[in-house]
């Protein structure tokens, strides 16, 4: 049918009526009335079904298997950058924007052996030690004061 047929079709014509649910043929792939679609499957021998297992806090046959998991996991997955984040931590479970410390890491080392190398004898080669986009930062939680992570600039 063409655009202009369409735009020019009066739709006088009404739908067919529903018919009620009970009446229509069945659904292809269904099966009605209890019918089993497939016929049943044998169980290889010996084969053994695994117990019933209830989910986690359904009763007392589970409460042993939760107390036994003691898996702590620290950061797990974040990576830090140089400013603070806001994170939850995993000592006081708190919503908390981390406290970041500059540290002397592996390129303020680098740094102040390159200078001291080309010839910054007195004291200019202790720069990097003093210049904190030279240090690696670690994160800690304001609350609790646990270490949670660090950035480290190089490596």
């Amino acid at each position: 049918m063409s655009d202009k047929q369409f735009l020019q079709n009066d739709f006088s014509e009404r739908p067919p009526p529903y018919t009620d649910a009970s009446q229509s043929a069945p659904t292809p792939g269904y099966a009605q009335n209890d019918q089993k679609m497939y016929p049943p499957v044998k169980p290889a021998p010996g084969f053994q079904p695994m117990p019933p297992q209830g989910y986690p806090g359904a009763g007392p046959a589970n409460v042993n298997a939760m107390a036994a998991q003691n898996v702590v996991i620290v950061g797990a997955g974040i990576r830090y950058g140089p400013f603070p984040m806001r994170v939850t931590c995993q000592s006081c479970h708190q919503d908390i924007n981390t406290v970041t410390k500059p540290v002397v890491g592996g390129i303020t080392w680098l740094l102040a052996g390159i200078l001291a190398m080309s010839g910054l004898f007195c004291g200019c080669c202790l720069l990097p030690f003093c210049v904190d986009a030279c240090q690696d930062i670690e994160h800690h939680c304001p609350n609790c004061g646990t270490y949670l992570g660090i950035y480290k600039r190089m490596g």
